[in-house]
């Protein structure tokens, strides 16, 4: 009784590898009965994993040489077919007649495996935060390492849009369905999120879960569902999960603990490399700034100063006035980029203006030309919007030598486009991609093109785009396209 309610299981064979003996509970590790063991004890080899196996004979058929031991670990296959750990310590011991057998004892150690396995995984995964540059570097590891541990075959990492109620995958791999975003509703992503609890969804689960009407299915069917939500400060920003369209038996409930671990440092991840984009997006915009601010308030310096000259050498005191409103402009270009360094400390994320009253706040500045606006439209932008629309028209008036602008605002379902046609000097064809480049100058004067090439800074900053087209029947059209939403 002592040894058929050992923990571990005790075996014996002869020199041909043929089982004489096992302990009964030999069951409970493997799924066989001992009577089934006897039977296929020649067998016994063909079970081990191909991995394993030149280990396995190596060690064994040494043992009735000079090894007369030897202790190994390797993996074996269950009667249902599932894979397992066994230490294995085995002697010979000389008998009767001069009958050699290999008296041995193998204990289950695929838990202990597993979590060798896991705290690898978790290190390498770890270690990874502090080498790959990009989030999606980083999935792809994660991927791989997971893969160490649980079947990753099919892997996605979700994110969760509150504002839209939509789901981005920013890393999706999968057999059958290749969604980059789709509406949050009823999917069981979102009843993970919103419910802040991993999910084991067997098929039994996902029925039970649409019959109450709390999910509904998108995409292809699978047969095992594993989710896990992304925490950050105990706010959901999303899910990981695995699944198979074929298995239903390729997890287990225990799997759902390593996904809650990864889970842990993909969101610690996610805050990490969020927080680097942000601060390299806001130094680049601090920068921008301070270009513009540098930019403006320069122009407005040399008018001034022009300004200075003409009213001490003719006394003309219209250009008193034309220094008080340039002096209330570049106070008001540096209070706009007070509130931009203040919107930017608050957050990172761009927000939604009005175009057409960014154009008529700007309009009194440029008193010489009549400009005529048409259209309405909003788009994503910061304070700096200010200053494009200001340099697009400033170029128009200084270089171009227009008299009248018309500004068009139109919208289709992804962009804000803004027109500024001006009636002015037409640009030449070959330096339409040359203007917005940094220090390019141009004109009889030399001027260069910092505040075109601020205004194409600060657009693509804003994931939009600038360029130049011709007008009709002369002059140039600046046309700049903002996005009408953003991912948050």
């Amino acid at each position: 009784m002592l040894v058929e309610n050992a923990p571990t299981v005790l075996w014996k064979t002869n020199e041909k590898g043929h089982t004489v003996f096992i302990s009964s509970n030999i069951k409970e590790v493997f799924g066989f009965t001992p009577e089934e063991i006897y039977t296929d004890s020649d067998k016994w080899f063909e079970k081990i994993h191909h991995d394993d196996l030149h280990k396995v004979e190596t060690n064994f058929h040494a043992l009735f040489g000079k090894n007369k031991k030897f202790s190994i670990e390797y993996r074996i296959k269950r009667k249902d077919g599932k894979w397992i750990w066994l230490n294995d310590i085995s002697s010979v011991v000389h008998e009767e007649k001069g009958e050699r057998y290999a008296y041995g004892v193998f204990t289950d150690i695929t838990e202990r495996k597993r979590a060798e396995k896991i705290q690898k995984t978790l290190y390498n995964i770890s270690n990874a935060l502090n080498i790959v540059d990009n989030l999606h570097e980083l999935f792809i590891k994660i991927r791989e390492y997971l893969g160490d541990v649980i079947d990753a075959t099919n892997f996605y990492v979700a994110l969760y849009d509150e504002k839209t109620d939509s789901i981005s995958l920013p890393y999706n791999v999968d057999e059958k369905d290749d969604y980059e975003t789709f509406p949050a509703g009823k999917t069981i992503t979102k009843y993970v999120i919103k419910t802040g609890k991993p999910l084991f969804a067997t098929k039994d689960v996902v029925r039970k879960l649409i019959k109450k009407g709390l999910i509904e299915t998108i995409g292809a069917p699978s047969e095992i569902w594993l989710g896990v939500p992304l925490k950050i400060e105990n706010q959901v920003i999303g899910v990981i999960a695995v699944q198979s369209y074929d298995d239903s038996n390729l997890y287990s409930e225990k799997d759902i603990d390593i996904l809650t671990f990864i889970s842990e440092e993909i969101a610690l991840a996610i805050q990490h490399k969020k927080a680097e984009v942000e601060l390299k997006i806001n130094r680049e915009r601090l920068r921008t700034a301070n270009s513009i601010l540098r930019h403006d308030i320069t122009n407005d310096i040399v008018v001034i100063k022009s300004a200075l000259d003409i009213y001490r050498d003719q006394n003309d005191e219209t250009m008193l006035d034309e220094i008080e409103k340039r002096v209330k402009k570049s106070i008001n270009t540096i209070n706009k980029q007070r509130e931009q360094e203040q919107f930017l400390n608050s957050h990172a994320d761009l927000d939604e203006y009005g175009i057409e009253k960014v154009v008529h706040d700007i309009i009194p500045n440029f008193p010489d030309i009549k400009i005529n606006v048409t259209g309405i439209g909003t788009a994503y932008a910061d304070n700096a919007i200010y200053s494009v629309f200001e340099n697009i028209i400033d170029n128009a008036v200084k270089h171009g030598k227009t008299t009248k602008m018309d500004i068009d605002i139109r919208s289709d379902e992804e962009y804000c486009e803004i027109r500024f046609s001006d009636y002015g000097i037409s640009i030449p064809a070959d330096l339409k991609y040359k203007i917005f480049e940094e220090g390019f100058s141009y004109g009889k004067a030399g001027h260069t093109g910092i505040g075109l090439y601020i205004v194409q800074k600060t657009v693509d900053d804003y994931g939009g785009e600038v360029f130049v087209e011709d007008n009709k029947p002369q002059g140039a059209v600046f046309v700049v396209r903002l996005r009408k939403t953003i991912e948050r």
